[in-house]
């Protein structure tokens, strides 16, 4: 008497999803000789499991794209039953995860380094689509040192900061930066001005002075 083949009397797929997403799969077959049986899953992704316990396997795809899977159930006489089926998988964009400092303070490096999670096993790129002008982006960092004149200013900067996955899908992040100046003293006058013509950053009563008699104060020269 020849050995009969097993026979999968039924099977259960996740034929689509998102990367990153666990997949269920479940099969269930006979062997009419009463054959053990053992299960082997080729997910067209390069990974492939097998025993014969392997009825209920979960996988993760870590990129987009339509997979052939393949379940293949064999008995102890090499007997074997197959089905195939795809699995068709979505791209899913990154999502930025970090938060920037809303202020730069004049004359010191504003830095921002962003951070994105991908759920694929994806490249990414980041570009920056507006922000002062001054402003680098070197990969995902942010640098900026405002200048006197951009400080005293005294106007908002929008940047607008994007991520991208090699699949074309993004994230963007946006927001308002303000500029500021050190003023330990709180006399209204930057400590950097005060330093460089001689005056106390810790004095707050030198900024109404008049020491070169031109008709402007301290505080007039320096803004």
């Amino acid at each position: 008497i020849g050995n009969a083949d097993p026979v999968i009397d039924s099977l259960f797929v996740a034929t689509s999803g998102n990367e990153g997403d666990t997949f269920a799969f479940e099969v269930s077959a006979i062997d009419p000789g009463g054959d053990a049986l053992t299960y082997a899953w080729d997910f067209g992704d390069g990974e492939v499991v097998e025993g014969d316990d392997v009825t209920m396997p979960e996988h993760v795809f870590v990129d987009d794209g339509t997979y052939g899977v393949t379940v293949t159930v064999t008995d102890d006489g090499g007997g074997q039953a197959s089905r195939e089926f795809d699995v068709r998988v979505r791209n899913v964009p990154p999502t930025i995860v970090t938060e920037p400092e809303l202020r730069a303070v004049l004359d010191q490096e504003y830095q921002y380094v962003a951070d994105a999670t991908d759920p694929g096993a994806d490249e990414l790129g980041w570009v920056l689509l507006e922000g002062p002008e001054g402003m680098t982006l070197t990969q995902s960092t942010l640098a900026w040192t405002p200048s006197f004149d951009q400080v005293i200013d005294d106007r908002p900067y929008p940047v607008r900061l994007e991520v991208c996955d090699d699949d074309g899908g993004c994230d963007l992040q946006s927001w308002v930066l303000f500029t500021d100046f050190t003023d330990m003293d709180e006399d209204g006058v930057p400590d950097n001005c005060e330093e460089e013509y001689g005056l106390d950053p810790n004095d707050p009563g030198d900024a109404d002075l008049d020491p070169d008699e031109d008709g402007l104060t301290n505080r007039e020269e320096c803004l």
